[in-house]
């Protein structure tokens, strides 16, 4: 059964959606115990649903992989279909299908992957292995994905291609690098080339990622990095140049800058604006480069952005390796906490042999190792202020001497309060038009939203009940109105209130978007005539969707009726 539906766009939007679903994925939660150094089959009960073929499929080792040519192994039993491939990357523990098949047989072909772990006994007991729907690349620290874009172009034509993705009701963009986690995971994915990321200083793409007017000119905003794309849109990074003192980390955001970066060159002169206004991942450092007109790749991510209706695209299997090893198992972790204030017990099980030290990270690499001076199984974590990694460096006697074993990490969750940036449709909207506003990037839960007559919000404040992040009012008055968001961590703290906003009310007729008919057939061809009613205003254009509405490509059409034929998807 095939649909069909078109939104109208003037100064208001009139979305008429369907949920499409192309694929789901499930698989068995139970932890599979398994021998060291023989392949068996991680998760012979997966399950695949949905209709029609699908291309590509990835599995990856995402937690306690031993790399190199004698660490663990992601192989397959299965006869790939005609055309199909595969490779295995054992630097990073990812087995890529590619090809396109019908969802039955990438259930037949993934229910024999297998895991090899390393022939070694001296390593870490625990795995997991997490298949995903398609090309990506999934993070388990933050439950996004990631891939690169496959394409060297500008920053500006990156950006823009990144927010025309969508995954699995999820919306793309150029990835934010907002921890060191996930600084460090993205950089594992780039080969020998220089990557774009979401952010930049340069003054029209902050003014369009707010959708206001923040800084009049270049000299303005120049060194003030912000995010660009994503959850982040609009978020100060940091400010000023190496020349000038800086940079400064804005809010304690993350910044991985280069040591002589970000310098603006050529023009290394406060007074004048540079020309290096995009921001670049280096390929050999994992370390930020502010740069200007260059054709590089790009990281496209998807995850949290407030638009998505994310469907399931991906399982993971939890493993045990029962035999030929010997650090322990780490309890007590995986667990969240908020900052400040706090304590945690890490206890060491299953470990015969001592303690030598523990040691704490940021990153799930332990690439930020800090040694923690303990010879005992038990670790009390106690006021952390940011979400860490821990493991134990052992000495093993059983089943064979092992000297500086690691352990595999754990992760205690620091639910810091970030309140996230408020973007307005439009900050001019005419009277009995509707005011509508989108809170981006907040780690919290929203408690209600504000409006006021006065910008410190001091009097005349009314509250209102949402408690999602967007808010869609009827401006009943003119005159000039602020609106905030109050936010708080669940348990964590106080309530906090987001940046407020300026929304303008003027004296005017809002637009009216109308309504569009919706056609539906059976298969086969199809052709017809879409039509608009109770509109009022001109037609700009039309649009279309594939995603569910996440992404709209523009159809070059003014009148009052659209046709259509041949549509092979629900649209």
């Amino acid at each position: 059964m095939k649909h069909f539906m078109m939104r109208f766009s003037v100064t208001s939007l009139l979305l008429l959606t369907i949920f499409v679903s192309r694929a789901q994925i499930s698989g068995t939660n139970s932890v599979l115990s398994i021998s060291a150094n023989s392949a068996t089959v991680v998760d012979a009960g997966l399950t695949l649903s949905g209709t029609g073929n699908i291309s590509n499929m990835t599995v990856q080792i995402t937690g306690g992989y031993i790399s190199g040519v004698n660490g663990d192994i992601l192989s397959y039993t299965a006869t790939l279909p005609g055309g199909m491939a595969s490779s295995y990357d054992n630097v990073h523990g990812v087995l890529r299908f590619y090809g396109s098949t019908s969802i039955s047989n990438w259930q037949t072909i993934l229910r024999t992957v297998t895991l090899t772990t390393t022939s070694s006994s001296c390593y870490s007991q625990k795995r997991n292995v997490t298949f995903v729907l398609g090309d990506k690349l999934f993070n388990p620290t933050n439950g996004h994905f990631y891939v690169k874009s496959g394409t060297y172009t500008n920053w500006v034509d990156t950006k823009n291609a990144a927010s025309e993705t969508s995954y699995y009701g999820r919306k793309g963009y150029l990835t934010t690098l907002t921890s060191k986690d996930e600084n460090n995971f993205v950089w594992g994915m780039t080969v020998y080339t220089y990557n774009w990321i979401g952010a930049s200083d340069d003054y029209t793409q902050i003014n369009s990622a707010l959708n206001r007017t923040v800084y009049a000119n270049q000299s303005a905003s120049d060194g003030n990095f912000h995010w660009i794309t994503g959850p982040e849109v609009g978020m100060p990074i940091s400010t000023g140049h190496t020349w000038s003192s800086g940079p400064n980390s804005v809010n304690n955001s993350h910044m991985n800058w280069e040591s002589s970066n970000p310098d603006d060159y050529p023009t290394l002169n406060s007074s004048v604006p540079g020309e290096e206004n995009y921001v670049e991942l280096f390929d050999w450092s994992g370390e930020w480069n502010d740069i200007g007109s260059r054709n590089a790749e790009g990281i496209y991510e998807y995850g949290d952005m407030p638009q998505d209706n994310p469907q399931t695209a991906h399982s993971t299997r939890n493993i045990i390796i029962s035999s030929g090893v010997s650090s322990g198992v780490i309890t007590g972790g995986d667990v969240s906490v908020c900052p400040g204030s706090n304590s945690t017990v890490l206890t060491l099980t299953g470990l015969t042999g001592s303690v030598v030290r523990w040691e704490s990270s940021p990153d799930a690499n332990f690439l930020y190792a800090t040694t923690i001076s303990n010879t005992t199984t038990s670790l009390t974590v106690t006021n952390i202020s940011q979400t860490t990694f821990y493991r134990a460096i052992v000495n093993s006697s059983s089943p064979s001497s092992c000297s500086n074993l690691p352990t595999s990490s754990t992760k205690i969750n620091v639910t810091n309060t970030i309140t996230g940036n408020i973007v307005a449709d439009d900050n001019n909207v005419c009277a009995t038009g509707i005011v509508h506003l989108t809170l981006y990037g907040n780690q919290t839960d929203i408690l209600k939203w504000q409006r006021s007559t006065s910008s410190t919000f001091a009097s005349s404040v009314t509250d209102i009940s949402n408690t999602t992040a967007f808010l869609n009012e009827q401006a009943n008055s003119t005159g000039t109105f602020y609106y905030r968001a109050q936010v708080q961590n669940s348990g964590c703290g106080s309530p906090q209130f987001t940046p407020g906003i300026t929304i303008n009310i003027v004296t005017g007729t809002p637009s009216v978007g109308g309504n569009v008919d919706s056609k539906t057939f059976c298969g086969g061809s199809n052709s017809g005539t879409l039509t608009l009613t109770g509109k009022t205003g001109s037609v700009n254009n039309w649009q279309q969707s594939t995603d569910n509405g996440l992404v709209w490509t523009n159809i070059s059409n003014t009148g009052s009726t659209n046709s259509f034929s041949g549509i092979s998807a629900t649209t």
